[in-house]
């Protein structure tokens, strides 16, 4: 019994990291398809599509882009651009969050806010950066409805490098804090967290040149 306690308390980080992801990306997906659903593009907002891409958690907002084509600019930007803002607007709370009120979070809530500051960070990194080297997504959408793709790509590089800032360094300084982890175990997980990110960049882009050719 024992020994079955410890395999799962080993497993829960992994469940938690899976279970945030598509969390994040559903709350994108719905960004698209609620806003949408707003401007009368769609009759349900939770109508979905479900997939098994690979490389990816099989999401998306089921809206129609020729539709939303049709709509004046800043509606079919806003529909567009409506789950990075959703990734941002979650960031963005989390930080704030997890810098000013961390010591009042046990332990385990503190863990699932990073998580979820990690996933919307890397969807907000790898849409402005990493698709927008082949304008792919949300970003093309976003250009092809009228704002320059120099624009968009000074404000991504922007926003996004806040972001990265935060989860790597202030935030990640405070979750280490709670944790009491020791300047090898800062280290490690450091390490850990780098490496994840980059391999997240990396099928990005996996994504973007192959998925989306």
């Amino acid at each position: 019994m024992e020994r079955f306690k410890k395999i799962i308390i080993y497993i829960i980080p992994y469940i938690l990291v899976y279970i945030t992801s598509c969390l994040t990306t559903l709350s994108h997906e719905l960004g698209h398809s609620i806003t949408a659903y707003f401007f009368d593009i769609k009759n349900n907002p939770f109508d979905l599509n479900y997939s098994t891409k690979i490389f990816m958690f099989g999401i998306s907002e089921n809206v129609d882009y020729n539709k939303v084509s049709k709509l004046i600019q800043y509606k079919a930007i806003l529909i567009s651009a409506a789950g990075l803002i959703v990734n941002f607007i979650f960031a963005i709370s989390i930080i704030i969050l997890l810098i000013f009120f961390y010591r009042n979070l046990n332990k385990f809530i503190c863990y699932v806010l990073y998580l979820f500051l990690f996933w919307n960070t890397n969807e907000f990194f790898n849409y402005f950066i990493i698709r927008n080297i082949f304008l792919r997504g949300d970003v093309a959408n976003i250009v092809t409805y009228g704002i320059p793709h120099i624009y968009v790509l000074i404000f991504g590089i922007w926003f996004s490098l806040i972001l990265v800032y935060f989860l790597f360094l202030k935030v990640k300084k405070n979750l280490f804090k709670i944790f009491n982890l020791t300047q090898n175990q800062c280290i490690k997980f450091t390490k850990i967290i780098v490496l994840s990110f980059v391999i997240c960049q990396i099928l990005t882009l996996y994504n973007a040149v192959f998925y989306y050719s």
